[in-house]
Order: C-alpha cells, then structure tokens, then sequence
C-alpha cells in the first residue's frame, strides 16, 4: 500500500482534499495524533480541530504517554547534551524545568557529578588581578580569594604562587556543633558534593577543620571589602595626609593619624561613604562638627571639621547621601575633610577600602 508515502505523493494529497469526509477526518485524525502539527498543511480547515481531537484521543487510548502537565516531551541527543522539544513537560526541578520551558538543553550528567578538590599552582607576575585570574581559569573571583586566604587583593605582589581549584566554592572553618548538612544550609547547596570534594569517609566532621564548599560563594560584603570596594569617596578632594603615623600639624608631634584628609573648598557637599544609620551628630574640641554612621559587617565612618551638618542622629543614609559641608571646624588648619573607617571598634585604612 502506498498510503505510507503520501506525503510524497500528490496523489495522496489530491485525496485528503477531495476524499469522503469521514475518511479525511479518520485519517487526520491518526496522523495528528502523533504528528499534530503536520496535519495542518494537509487540511487546514480541518487538521486544527482533528488534531486537537488526535491529541486528546491519544490520552485516552495511550495514558503512559500523556503528561501531568500536557504534550509528551520528546528528547534527543545534541552536541554532547539532551535536547528537549517540547515546553510543557515537567521535571523535578524547577530550575530544570525552567530550562526545558525556554527549550534548553541539559548539561550532560557528567557535569554535575561531584569531584574531589584537586588544584594547580599559578605564579603571579606584574599585572596580574584576581578578577582577571578568575574570567581566564572560568572561576568566581570569590573562589581564588577563598581559597588563597587573600584579605586584600590590592595588596598581592608578583611571586606569589597561587592555587587555582578544578571547580567553584569557599573555604568554611568548622566551629563547634556544626555539621556537613548545617554547613551545606548556611551556604544553600547539597552535603553530598561536600563529602566528595573533601575526601570524607563519613559525615562526622571536628571543629576547627577547614573544608572545601562546592558551589558555595562568598559573601558580597566581604567580597567588596577585600576588593576595596567598600565605600566611595565622600568628596573629590585633594588628598593631603595619609592614615598611620605622622608629624602633627597642630602640636609638631608625632602621633597616629586615624584618618585621611580630603582637602576641599568650604561648602562642598560631603556624602556618606556608605549607606548605613546616623549614630551620632555633634562638636568636639578636636574634630569641631561631625557625624558618625554605622553601616553593615561592624562599619563606622567618621566626617569631621564640616562648616555644617545636614543630617540628624538616627536617620538611615544611602550611598552618597549629602550629611554635611567640608569646613574649618575644631583643630584643623584649613578647609577639609577628616574621615575615619572603624572596623569591629578598631580604626583600619580607608584607602583599602575605597574604590
């Protein structure tokens, strides 16, 4: 018989346009029932309705086909991947779903098998910077500097040695009480992965023991604070005196400058260098007006010697926010701006922080 070859025929298709109607609708029917959308060219009138209909017949005579969430998915294989065609099948994830929803294609298994945490060494030469380390070796830039225990980048010299992980995640020091699956919820991803890159013979882990964590990235804060991206500049001053130990301008003798100094013409806006809340606004014999804020991750900031303030205690700032004026007030020898960084209660260079 050569219905089989129809499609190849003009007879055949002569036929669907001029054949019994009984006939041409059975037939669309079986032929939309698995091919839905290469009914339509054969009678388009008729093929929308019949295979519509072919699709629900096939539910009822073939419900191990049928989807919770429609048309059955096909898959074949692609490039090494799974491909998916059809944008209404359901999987256990979500986020698998999803992809196969925008008609994605699966990583292959192998992908996301969990490995041991193996590393290689790289030398650092004049010019290197970590964020462009970790976009050549397809890493988190949080990774390197987890790993390497670097505290700031800034401050890394040509020939050191660092290591460079064969996957993505943090270094966790574990404290007391704590377990692979605590571990694994603080950094929401899987325990299993954390067993496997460690090497582990079990699930039992001391405190005090530093592991690896798949997956795992670093907190944006502290991220920013290695990076010295903490804080913006409050004002586009001319800088004038460093942080750490100097002569005084206004004794002559030699003390531990807290600071930096931001010379500026009086009257110029001064905005926070973070966003945080306003602990304090007042005047002191030695820093005349300032406000202190309190930002995330145990900051605080210090803006002394303003002409005025423009801000009050407890009010909640944003990055840049105008609090104040660059001034002459309290012990100071010309228009500018004093500025302090606390961290934990513990003054630290501004200059490392700032971007």
């Amino acid at each position: 018989m050569k219905f089989k070859n129809c499609f190849c025929d003009l007879s055949y298709i002569s036929f669907f346009r001029r054949g019994p109607l009984i006939l041409r609708l059975v037939l669309v029917c079986a032929v939309a029932a698995y091919f839905p959308l290469a009914a339509l060219p054969l009678y388009a009138p008729l093929g929308t309705a019949s295979g519509a209909l072919g699709i629900a017949l096939r539910s009822r005579l073939f419900p191990h086909n049928a989807d919770m969430g429609g048309m059955e998915t096909i898959y074949e294989e692609h490039d090494g991947g799974v491909f998916a065609q059809n944008a209404s099948y359901k999987t256990e994830g979500e986020g698998e779903a999803s992809a196969l929803a925008a008609g994605g294609v699966l990583e292959p298994e192998e992908f996301s098998v969990s490995t041991p945490l193996i590393f290689f060494a790289h030398t650092l030469e004049r010019g290197d910077m970590i964020g462009n380390l970790a976009i050549k070796y397809g890493l988190n830039e949080g990774t390197l500097i987890s790993l390497n225990g670097i505290r700031n980048t800034r401050a890394i010299q040509a020939g050191r040695a660092l290591k460079i992980p064969n996957q993505d995640g943090v270094m966790h020091k574990v404290a007391k009480g704590e377990t692979l699956e605590s571990i694994a919820k603080q950094y929401n991803v899987k325990p299993e992965p954390l067993v496997s890159a460690n090497e582990l013979f079990g699930e039992k882990i001391n405190a005090g023991t530093t592991v690896f964590v798949p997956g795992a990235k670093m907190n944006e804060a502290a991220l920013q604070e290695i990076n010295g991206d903490l804080f913006i500049r409050p004002i586009r001053g001319r800088f004038t005196s460093a942080y750490g130990w100097r002569r005084s301008p206004i004794t002559g003798a030699r003390s531990f400058h807290r600071g930096i100094d931001l010379a500026a013409p009086t009257g110029t806006p001064i905005g926070a260098g973070m966003a945080g809340r306003v602990t304090s606004v007042g005047y002191s014999p030695v820093f005349g007006n300032y406000v202190i804020i309190s930002h995330h991750s145990n900051y605080r900031t210090l803006y002394a010697h303003m002409s005025s303030v423009r801000t009050r205690t407890g009010a909640y700032v944003s990055t840049g926010q105008t609090v104040g004026y660059v001034g002459n007030t309290g012990q100071s020898t010309g228009p500018h701006l004093h500025f302090e960084v606390y961290k934990n209660g513990v003054t630290v260079n501004p200059l490392q922080l700032m971007h």
